[in-house]
């Protein structure tokens, strides 16, 4: 296509998957408008895990570096059993990740990360971006142009563009205009977060890490928890991951402790102590946006959670954002091809994509959550697997290049 003759496209929404898509489309030339409903953007969230597959894009759009001045380049990665606390999987993640896959992991906060790319993008000539812009109707205006009417502080305004890219999260209104009417649906999980300043943490937990610039995941009957350092190391992020029940659409609530705590009964003690140390857990509730959707084949795209809702089970939820956006800016810059071949380009290499993630996290879940006899079989094998067979299982994951791999269609 040819943007220099058109409406620039419309971005909906300001988060990872927003600021991302601004930024892949401008580096590909292609100027964008993005509003945003919000009237600041707000510190929420917490941690982030950024694999090589995303880092390499960050890198590209010029972002890595600040990342880094911010988050934590992960040295390590382990598994443990909960009931022990022993490790069962010890992976040098940093030589590993650069060596094989040559981008680094890091770990960062979700506001320090949004924090970043709209520092970027509010410098970039060819990114607009409005806030206070609630979108309240999308439609065709004609063939070739969609209408969108938006609020801005009471004030109606109308707006038009031949792309409008749905980046407004789970529950993304895009989707739930007509005729899609497309709703989020909760998954039976919910996310306990904290953080904690390392100044805080016992000793005994701080030194059971060769090094604090660690990723562990403790894996147990039906629930598993995550702890990785942020802040360029000066807070650790916790996440517990447990079944429960379904408080509506609310991204964060003070969690209940003891309920908390009772999720990990029968784990071992070093663990346990690790939830009194917080006095407030925030209780997220996980939401799925199923069926993956990314195009309504007229004028819409989406990417990020309003594609496909990512559960955390292979922490590749802003990794899979930040892919979508690369590949659809990659797609969109071709002069071969026009919107409506491109919108069913987009769609055509993310849904195996996305699927194939999809199912590595149901695998993870299983495997985390497994009991009896699985968890047994699952410790030995953890055991005796050389750490480097076990990550070379995760090449088709980490390895990806979304940029390539759309350019070559």
């Amino acid at each position: 296509m040819n943007w220099q003759n058109q409406e620039k496209p419309i971005i909906v929404g300001a988060g990872i998957a927003g600021l991302s898509s601004a930024l892949a489309l401008a580096q590909k030339g292609i100027s964008t408008l993005v509003l945003e409903s919000r009237d600041h953007l707000e510190e929420v969230g917490a941690g982030v895990q950024l694999a090589p597959n995303a880092t390499r894009l960050l890198k590209r759009w010029g972002v890595l570096d600040q990342l880094l001045d911010v988050g934590v380049k992960a040295k390590f990665l382990e598994l443990r059993d909960g009931s022990s606390a022993k490790t069962l999987l010890h992976v040098d993640l940093q030589d590993i990740s650069e060596r094989r896959w040559h981008a680094p992991y890091i770990t960062i906060h979700r506001a320090d990360l949004q924090n970043v790319l709209y520092e970027k993008a509010s410098n970039n000539p060819l990114i607009e971006i409005k806030l206070d812009e609630k979108v309240i109707a999308v439609s065709n205006e004609t063939d070739d142009l969609a209408e969108i009417l938006s609020d801005h502080q009471g004030v109606e305004q109308r707006l038009v563009t031949p792309l409008v890219i749905g980046c407004d999260g789970v529950w993304s209104k895009l989707r739930q205009f007509p005729p899609l009417n497309d709703q989020a649906s909760f998954s039976g999980y919910i996310a306990w977060r904290a953080t904690i300043d390392v100044d805080l943490l016992p000793k005994e937990f701080l030194s059971s890490f060769e090094d604090v610039k660690t990723v562990t995941a403790w894996m147990g009957p039906n629930n598993h928890l995550v702890a990785y350092p942020l802040k360029a190391g000066k807070s650790f992020n916790f996440v517990a991951i447990t079944q429960g029940y379904n408080p509506g659409e609310v991204w964060s609530r003070d969690g209940d402790k003891n309920e908390l705590f009772r999720h990990f009964k029968g784990w071992h003690p070093a663990i346990r102590n690790i939830f009194t140390l917080v006095d407030k857990w925030t209780f997220w509730p996980l939401f799925q946006m199923l069926p993956h959707r990314f195009t309504d084949n007229k004028f819409r795209v989406f990417v990020g959670d309003a594609a496909h809702g990512f559960l955390p089970f292979a922490a590749q939820g802003a990794a899979m954002a930040i892919e979508d956006s690369a590949a659809l800016a990659e797609i969109l810059s071709s002069e071969d091809m026009d919107l409506s071949s491109a919108m069913r380009l987009y769609s055509n290499i993310r849904t195996p994509r996305v699927a194939a993630v999809n199912k590595r996290g149901a695998f993870n879940r299983f495997v985390y959550h497994a009991t009896g006899p699985v968890a047994l079989a699952r410790n030995f094998v953890m055991k005796i697997r050389p750490s480097e067979n076990f990550m070379a299982n995760l090449d088709w994951l980490y390895g990806y290049d979304s940029t390539g791999f759309a350019k070559n269609q």
